[in-house]
């Protein structure tokens, strides 16, 4: 993965720690998709 490539690096930690294939992520609305973003952000800054 190269740096800066937010989505693909959100989908390695959806599919390893929530069990969302990448195509399920990638199919959802931009919102929801969103909100698991920011889920996922929460998570790593408190070191989840």
């Amino acid at each position: 993965m190269e740096e800066g490539d937010g989505d693909a690096l959100y989908a390695h930690y959806a599919l390893h720690h929530l069990g969302i294939l990448p195509s399920t992520l990638m199919a959802l609305p931009l919102q929801e998709r969103g909100f698991i973003y920011a889920s996922i952000d929460r998570a790593l800054a408190q070191g989840v």
